[in-house]
């Protein structure tokens, strides 16, 4: 397997990403490079520049080959609706992520941090559902990862939650920043002028 099999014909490698692709990979296939394998990811990055596209392909490639470390995405706005619809037992496959055999919790991984709401309500209960979600898989930690995608730099991760949590966040993840524009621009824009 190379970079190329897991990322796809149609996934671009460029300045912004050329340093950083080979070290995901290298994370989740040879354990080895300079993230800790021990820890999961947390992704930071510009709105496009491709972050979700980046984990999705590993994610597909590492689900599909039933590989050590594979992962679901789930993206926090379904979770936080989980949680309105059904109350604590809507996000408990979050927070423990059982197996279908109910065994072990699995690695997993959340995007859009941030853009949920701060907190919802249901029948009475006022929660700040993924500060809970983070909080119970830290517990998991090291033996289940939470991988994180986000747009919110470190700063703004203090701002939007509380410094309790984002020290757990030291501990638990490789900070990852994945430079780069809007590329959902550029390809509207190429798309544009291929209609002309």
């Amino acid at each position: 397997m190379n970079i190329e099999e897991i990322l796809g014909k149609n996934f671009i490698s460029d300045e912004y990403n050329r340093e950083i692709v080979p070290e995901i990979y290298n994370y989740f296939f040879r354990g080895d490079g300079k993230l800790d394998s021990k820890r999961g990811i947390l992704l930071i990055g510009k709105i496009g520049c491709g972050k979700t596209r980046l984990m999705k392909n590993f994610s597909d490639y590492l689900m599909w080959r039933n590989e050590a470390g594979k992962f679901r995405i789930y993206n926090v706005r379904q979770v936080q609706w989980d949680f309105v619809k059904n109350g604590y037992d809507g996000i408990q496959q979050y927070m423990n992520n059982p197996t279908s055999q109910g065994e072990h919790p699995n690695d997993i991984c959340f995007d859009d941090l941030g853009t949920e709401l701060r907190s919802v309500k249901n029948f009475g209960n006022d929660i700040a559902v993924m500060e809970e979600v983070l909080y119970a898989r830290y517990e998991l930690f090291p033996k289940k990862k939470t991988h994180l995608i986000t747009n919110l730099d470190i700063d703004s991760l203090k701002e939007r939650y509380s410094e309790r949590l984002v020290s757990r966040f030291r501990e638990m993840f490789n900070v990852v920043n994945l430079p780069g524009e809007d590329r959902r621009n550029t390809q509207y824009k190429i798309n544009e002028k291929l209609a002309k």
